[in-house]
C-alpha cells in the first residue's frame, strides 16, 4: 500500500526546512500505519490551475524521523526518508498534458477530495491495487531526480 498526500505549500515548507515529515490527523495516521505503507505520492495544485493537480514527488515512508525534524506531535506526523533512493521529484509533470492526466486520474478515484479542496483528511488517501498501478503508469512518463536536490520545482 502507498499513500497519496496533497502538499499545499511546497515552496514555503521547503524554504522553512520542513523536510522529512507531513502533518496528518491522528486517526488518519493510525489508519495508514496499520497497512504498512511503502511510499507517499505527493501532489499539489499548479499555480493558476485551480481544480487540477500535478504529480510532484514520491518519497519513501518511514515509521520514525529519518532526518532531524523540529519538535512535532509524533501521533499526527507522517515521516518520510528524503535521502532514500526511492525518494524523488518528478520532472516534466508540470506540462499541460501531464497535469491533465494526473487530474483526470485523481478526479476518477478521489472525486470527494477534489470537491473538498483536499482540506484535512481529504488530502491524504491510501493507494492500493489498480488505482496505484494507474498512478505508477502516469509517473513512468516523467524523469526523476533525487528528493534532496536543491530546486523544488
Amino acid at each position: 500500500m502507498d499513500v497519496l498526500y496533497y502538499w499545499k505549500d511546497v515552496k514555503a515548507d521547503m524554504a522553512a526546512g520542513h523536510i522529512g515529515w507531513f502533518r496528518s490527523s491522528r486517526g488518519k495516521l493510525a489508519e495508514l500505519s496499520e497497512s504498512y505503507p511503502d511510499r507517499i505520492w505527493v501532489v499539489k495544485t499548479p499555480v493558476g490551475k485551480k481544480g487540477s493537480v500535478q504529480l510532484l514527488a514520491c518519497v519513501r515512508w518511514s515509521d520514525k524521523a529519518a532526518v532531524k525534524v523540529p519538535v512535532v506531535d509524533v501521533q499526527s506526523t507522517i515521516f518520510y526518508d528524503p535521502a532514500h533512493v526511492q525518494s524523488m521529484w518528478f520532472e516534466g509533470a508540470d506540462s499541460d498534458e501531464a497535469v491533465e492526466a494526473t487530474s483526470k486520474w485523481l478526479r476518477e478515484h478521489f472525486s470527494a477530495a477534489v470537491r473538498a479542496n483536499f482540506q484535512g483528511d481529504n488530502g491524504i488517501h491510501a493507494l492500493r491495487g489498480d488505482t496505484l498501478r494507474q498512478l505508477e503508469k502516469i509517473a513512468q512518463n516523467f524523469a526523476t531526480r533525487p528528493f534532496l536536490a536543491t530546486d523544488t520545482e
